[in-house]
């Protein structure tokens, strides 16, 4: 399960297995297309990182000014439909405010990402699905975004990096042999910088928690910029942003040569984001 090639994941459950085994084959494509571009400077929720990988090009960026009282903070609850739903509503309008405190300018217009494409004007709807045998399913959504005319794709999904839990599947027999290796594999797998991957830094922050954020080069100029966050409770918080807006029908087309939110300005979001979760 945790080899196999498929697919998308569906439009409302995104697992991550799928997010694991598609890294893997990009993995693959980018060894033989190659990855240009420097690296990619990231903002951890604590602000300052013991360590990180990979050559700064970028002076570091500090995370706007706490106002005297801490916002409060969230657990990603979701033991039935209302409490994930809860969250959900919950974690988009956190969304909505870091990015909005990040880029005051920045507008959201309707894109339909995963068949639950929000009203012009309004931040991603998440979807949550409570817990399942299958797996401890994630939060996921995106939509348009728009800043001073120019146009991409915003998406948000946390993963969980635990093994399936699935009694149905044999194939999760194999991955709960060693759930605790499993786990680690994963974690290395999403928030560790690959040689081939060269436009990348990860890290870790002073609270111990671990980072990676990537710029990804596409076909006609397609660039994506992803920033990942491990949270409080060990799951995996990704944003990222494009420079594709899809004009209906299926199609997707290159809106700019920039993406509309700078990859500095998605490590600072995802730090507001990630500080808000708790374990």
């Amino acid at each position: 399960m945790f080899d196999e090639m498929i697919g998308e994941p569906p439009p409302s459950r995104v697992d991550v297995a799928a997010i694991v085994r598609r890294e893997r084959r990009r993995r693959t494509a980018l060894r033989t297309t190659g990855a240009a571009g420097a690296v990619l400077a990231v903002v951890v929720s604590a602000g300052l990182l013991q360590q990180a990988r990979g050559p700064a090009t970028e002076e570091p960026l500090a995370l706007p000014s706490s106002p005297a009282a801490a916002p409060q903070g969230f657990r990603l609850a979701a033991e039935d439909r209302l409490s994930a739903e809860a969250t959900a509503a919950t974690l988009r309008g956190v969304l909505d405010e870091a990015v909005h405190r990040v880029v005051p300018r920045a507008t959201w217009f309707r894109q339909d990402i995963d068949g639950h494409p929000p009203a012009d004007g309004e931040p991603p709807v998440l979807i949550g699905s409570e817990k399942t045998p299958k797996a401890d399913q994630p939060f996921a959504g995106g939509t348009g975004i728009a800043v001073s005319g120019r146009e991409g794709v915003f998406t948000l999904q946390i993963l969980s990096t635990r093994p399936c839990a699935d009694p149905s599947n044999p194939k999760c027999a194999q991955e709960n042999e060693n759930p605790e290796l499993e786990q680690k594999q994963r974690d290395e797998l999403l928030l560790t910088c690959q040689p081939q991957v060269k436009d990348c830094t990860d890290g870790t922050g002073v609270d111990g928690r671990r980072f990676l954020a990537q710029t990804v080069p596409g076909e006609d100029g397609e660039v994506t910029h992803e920033a990942r966050l491990q949270l409080a409770d060990r799951r995996v918080l990704t944003l990222s942003v494009s420079n594709l807006v899809s004009s209906g029908g299926g199609k997707a087309g290159v809106s700019q040569a920039t993406t509309p939110v700078s990859r500095d300005q998605l490590g600072e979001v995802a730090a507001l984001v990630g500080a808000r979760i708790l374990p």
